[in-house]
């Protein structure tokens, strides 16, 4: 009787163990006027939207403007931005942003063939050879580059007839872990597809066009940020 005591408290103690510290505090972030729906752990992301800015004690706190930062999402069709301290002064920088795409409504009924030759075009717009079609519940067109100053990585889709960018930034290189936390975050997005939109019979030149302009022309390149990174905020979180 004792051994089968002994032998229930070390299951339950490795139960205890190894199921404990997988344990996430994710938060699901369903952004107005989207059809996207984030989860991010705001307990190590600052997380801000248009509809959460006015009275935001974290802006207050970061000494950021909500009318500034209001703008800057408008002006450069963000949705989310969000902000993780890794140290005193280094942030991994999280956004959405979403723009209209014509002719085409959802980018996952198309072979990987047809979305590589897309990429293709886009990574040679941001001068990388790093790109691909990553594949979760939705298609991907994903890309890493450098621009001004940031390392990037773009993971690109198009929704209900609008163009999602779900993009990293860093003043320094990507490493493993920034990566990995990423792709874990694109793999639990899901959106609101609407199944009856139609979509064009193949991706013509002109449709290709189309995705291609959306990225280029609006949700790639690096995005300003409002952070203030000389301030200590590591202690914040």
């Amino acid at each position: 009787m004792k051994k089968k005591r002994l032998f229930k408290g070390l299951i339950v103690l490795l139960i205890t163990v190894l199921i404990i510290p997988a344990i996430t505090y994710a938060k699901e972030f369903s952004i107005e006027n989207t059809d996207i729906k984030v989860n991010l752990d705001d307990t190590k992301w600052y997380v801000f939207t248009r509809d959460n800015l006015e009275n935001n004690k974290q802006l207050k706190e970061l000494g950021i403007e909500s009318s500034k930062l209001k703008n800057t999402m408008t002006e450069g069709n963000i949705y989310l931005d969000s902000i993780k301290f890794i140290s005193d002064n280094e942030i991994l920088e999280l956004f959405v942003m979403k723009k209209p795409v014509s002719k085409v409504k959802n980018m996952s009924n198309y072979s990987d063939k047809d979305l590589k030759e897309i990429a293709k075009a886009i990574a040679k717009n941001e001068n990388t050879s790093t790109y691909e079609i990553y594949t979760s519940d939705y298609k991907y067109i994903y890309t890493k580059y450098s621009d001004s100053g940031k390392s990037i990585i773009d993971y690109y889709t198009v929704i209900n007839g609008y163009g999602y960018t779900i993009k990293l930034q860093k003043d320094s290189e990507f490493t493993s872990s920034d990566e990995k936390e990423l792709k874990e975050i694109v793999n639990k997005i899901s959106f609101n597809v609407n199944k009856s939109l139609k979509e064009p019979s193949r991706l013509s030149p002109i449709v290709k066009d189309a995705i291609i302009g959306a990225i280029v022309g609006g949700l790639a390149g690096a995005t300003y940020s409002l952070v203030n990174k000389s301030k200590n905020k590591k202690s914040a979180k």
